[in-house]
């Protein structure tokens, strides 16, 4: 079997069900899977993931998570607000 790495990281993306999965494991082996639309998603939310981790050492993986929905409904909302014409 193998040996479990040890740390906060995240796997991913992976295709499932015709979208994409991300999962951020924390060091003591708890995975939370999310699942998003588009690949190009999962690798924004992912790298956004992988940067809070770093960042704040302290955070655990949940409000990690939070943190990176809400940043991803930011850069979603200003997208779309940049779409929309004059």
């Amino acid at each position: 079997m193998p040996r479990r790495r040890q740390g906060n990281r995240v796997l991913g993306p992976y295709p499932y069900r015709g979208k994409f999965r991300i999962i951020v494991c924390d060091e003591g082996g708890a995975r939370v899977a999310r699942l998003l639309e588009t690949e190009e998603e999962a690798e924004l939310t992912k790298a956004a993931i992988e940067g809070q981790l770093k960042a704040e050492v302290g955070r655990t993986i949940d409000e990690a998570i939070r943190a990176a929905g809400d940043h991803a409904e930011r850069a979603d909302r200003q997208a779309a607000g940049a779409r929309q014409p004059p």
